[in-house]
């Protein structure tokens, strides 16, 4: 054994030492130290909407003028920059923790109207259970609901829509990419949202930005986890450069 690679569901700061994770309750814990003196081998750890693009990335035939953002919708939102070749690591891309309504319901990291928790597969049961008094089992019976005119389903389709839409705009004014991959996870059975996000997103982004954007979806599986860690492993142990340098 050569040694770990860990995927983490919040922000891995100053080369893996530090994590912070609202999901679960660390504060700036150094869990590469204690890791490694517990099992006497390299850790490495790294935010897994990271490692998701970098499998994706390293897949796709991508050149050193793209700048793309990678958009992940698999519990709680994500986003990863790839610019230049590479992904950025100055973007942080805690995009679900971005506040779009001040005084929304609060959001597990203990603040309200993040941008996850306004457009959560649970605000969508809950904002369908309050307007038509009924309790749905899954996400594609509300979509199929949407698109048959039901008006509680449109109703919570809509307005989950529109924040998720604001979420995705607020990035295209900020990092003016070429392309959006949006990586669909907690919403693949509900396309409806989707629909409705880029809908948003075209209204309230400046036009000049997405007149030529590209927005791809796809849905990537667990196992592209566990690829991307072991690419990221290979290129810190072996100094391998995968294609298109994405480390």
């Amino acid at each position: 054994i050569l040694g770990i690679a860990m995927a983490i569901s919040g922000l891995v700061l100053e080369d893996s030492r530090f994590v912070l994770s609202a999901h679960l309750q660390w504060n700036e814990i150094d869990l590469k130290h204690i890791l490694e003196d517990a099992v006497a081998l390299p850790v490495f750890i790294d935010n897994v909407s990271v490692l998701k693009a970098v499998w994706y990335f390293s897949q796709m035939d991508a050149n050193s003028g793209d700048n793309v953002l990678y958009i992940d919708m698999n519990r709680g939102i994500g986003a990863v920059q790839y610019v230049g070749g590479e992904i950025s690591r100055w973007t942080l891309g805690e995009v679900g923790h971005t506040t779009v309504k001040h005084d929304g319901p609060q959001c597990f990291c203990g603040n309200r109207g993040c941008l996850e928790a306004m457009c959560s597969g649970k605000r969508l049961m809950e904002l369908y259970r309050e307007h038509s008094g009924l309790s749905l089992s899954s996400l594609s019976q509300l979509d199929r609901l949407y698109k048959k005119g039901d008006p509680a389903a449109q109703y919570a389709i809509s307005d989950c829509g529109m924040y998720l839409g604001i979420g995705l705009a607020n990035l295209v004014n900020l990092f003016n990419p070429s392309a959006l991959v949006l990586n669909t996870g907690d919403f693949d059975d509900c396309p409806s949202l989707i629909l409705e996000a880029e809908k948003e997103l075209r209204k309230r982004a400046y036009p000049v930005l997405t007149q030529g954007l590209i927005i791809k979806l796809i849905n990537e599986s667990e196992e592209h986890i566990l690829s991307g860690a072991a690419i990221h492993f290979c290129d810190r142990v072996f100094t391998v450069h995968f294609p298109g340098n994405i480390l």
